[in-house]
């Protein structure tokens, strides 16, 4: 069942997501209502850019440029926006956008409808379309004007105080809340919140690299590296978990939905698994998290599993690959999104970045990768014994194909776009030499003769 689920998810990428068509929305292409729940627009502070998680590593390249070219067009209306309402330069979208790209606030509650960081994700799963297909053309041509423009857009919104840091104001986590010093109501508004501090670390270091690969020499380079250095760090708290605001605040609902403040393990890059005291503290907020988790919803138990994946654990991210299955799906396999309880009215709902976010997961746990080191078999769950999986994409446009026999890989296949050398590691070891690649051939590599250090 795991197996079709993974395929049947990719099957839905392909029949809702082309180019020259609009990006998968909320429900894909699929609504029976004419005013369906959120108007099936595009929900840009998570479940937009988690429909295309899977497009890279799970090689759907071809369905990637719609979302490509819709935050290009977006990164124009934004620009109004970002003049009129924020009085900086560049541009800028909120969480709510529709077909006539709307990028303003929405009527609603700050927690959610106030949120100018939503082109800067946009901008951040955008640029993962590079990342994997080493398409120039669309990186000069669509990818870098937008990354551009919000980079212009987050130095001015970025404000410096008197400790001479820069930071957002106001700010937000989407949709969450904590309680105030009095009375313990719940507040929405603080500033520089962690999911602000790591999408900017991530724009900005997309930035400085697309400007060396297209060999772009410019002022705003300099300006973009002095401004990452006086970027806040990141907190734990009291607790031992990564802090969701600035200040360690008291949770309104430990248990909310979203795992905003650890972006930067995961979708984003900012946090490396080598950085063993913030990976710790990744996983302590996940762990909080879940322990007090009110109900399932289909998105966010594809993040955790997600999450567990990239943190090396693949029997807790199968776990919950399977719970997705046994709670958050319809008959059909459409995942589904359960009434929050917020407001009168609320139904259950499907709603496919469940289906896509779950897809990624797999692929996570099957392989790893970045510029020149792929990391196969990196969490494994201990009942996927034996296996293949092929056609899968690492960055750097490489195609792999991988056999494993007792947990234990035995052989991979690699074909890459372009001439490139790469690492091979499993678990902690790497092959003793390094893999060289000519562009279009096909390496086949059996594992049993190979040495490991």
């Amino acid at each position: 069942m795991s197996c079709l689920f993974f395929h049947y998810n990719r099957y839905l990428m392909i029949a809702c997501s082309r180019k020259g068509t609009q990006p998968a929305n909320l429900q894909g292409i699929w609504s029976e209502s004419i005013r369906p729940v959120w108007s099936s627009n595009w929900t840009i502070n998570i479940n937009t850019e988690m429909n295309y998680w899977l497009n890279g590593p799970c090689n759907l390249i071809e369905s990637f440029t719609a979302f490509v070219d819709f935050v290009e067009e977006l990164s124009h209306a934004g620009e109004e926006t970002a003049k009129k309402q924020c009085h900086c330069s560049g541009w800028t979208a909120n969480h709510n956008v529709d077909i006539w790209r709307q990028t303003g606030p929405v009527d609603g509650e700050p927690k959610y409808a106030y949120w100018p960081m939503g082109g800067v994700w946009l901008c951040s799963q955008s640029y993962e379309y590079y990342r994997y297909s080493r398409d120039l053309e669309y990186l000069k041509n669509k990818i870098y004007p937008s990354l551009r423009g919000s980079v212009l857009f987050c130095l001015d919104w970025l404000q410096q105080r008197e400790d001479g840091l820069y930071y957002t104001a106001p700010s937000t986590s989407p949709e969450n809340t904590f309680k105030d010093g009095g009375e313990g109501h719940a507040c929405g508004v603080s500033y520089m919140t962690t999911m602000d501090l790591a999408i900017i670390k991530e724009l900005f270091a997309n930035y400085l690299e697309a400007c060396n690969v297209l060999g772009i020499k410019e002022d705003l380079i300099e300006q973009v590296n002095e401004r990452s250095k006086l970027l806040p760090n990141y907190q734990i708290g009291r607790t031992g978990k990564i802090q969701e605001w600035i200040k360690d605040f008291e949770e309104f609902d430990v248990g909310h939905r979203h795992f905003s403040p650890v972006f930067g393990f995961h979708p984003g890059h900012s946090i490396k698994k080598t950085d063993t005291e913030l990976v710790k503290a990744c996983q302590k907020f996940i762990e909080e998290k879940v322990a007090n988790y009110k109900q399932q919803i289909g998105w966010s138990c594809a993040w955790l599993i997600n999450l567990w994946a990239r943190l090396g654990d693949g029997t807790k991210a199968n776990y919950y690959y399977e719970e997705l299955l046994r709670q958050s799906v319809y008959n059909n396999l459409f995942d589904l999104h359960p009434p929050l309880g917020e407001t009168e009215g609320e139904r259950e709902v499907f709603q496919i970045d469940g289906n896509f976010g779950s897809a990624s997961a797999v692929a996570e746990m099957l392989l790893s990768s970045e510029d020149g080191k792929i990391t196969i078999l990196p969490a494994l769950p201990e009942s996927w014994e034996s296996g293949k999986v092929k056609g899968l994409l690492a960055v750097g446009g490489v195609e792999v194909d991988i056999a494993w026999k007792n947990k234990k890989p035995i052989s991979i296949s690699l074909c890459s776009s372009v001439d490139q050398s790469i690492n091979i590691f499993y678990g902690n070891k790497k092959l003793t030499e390094k893999i060289e690649l000519k562009k279009q051939e096909q390496q086949i590599i059996d594992l049993h003769s190979c040495e490991w250090i």
